[in-house]
């Protein structure tokens, strides 16, 4: 594993992308969150790099919603 690419937990990641980890839990279950790792049942982790992506894609210009 590099260390520029840390491992975050999920509540670590929530901090990171400034939500609850609640709602980081629901949009895992919708499908709609960023990909994460499941390396045993009860552990979540997610790359750094990965958030940043999916930060990244959810930039808008508009407050409309998407079609």
């Amino acid at each position: 594993m590099s260390h520029q690419d840390p491992l975050l937990t999920a509540k670590e990641a929530s901090t990171y992308c400034r939500m609850t980890v609640g709602q980081l839990a629901q949009l895992r279950y919708l499908g709609r969150g960023p990909d994460f790792l499941n390396p045993t049942p009860r552990t979540i982790l997610y790359r750094q790099s990965t958030l940043d992506d999916w930060l990244n894609d959810s930039r808008r210009s508009k407050t409309a919603s998407r079609a």
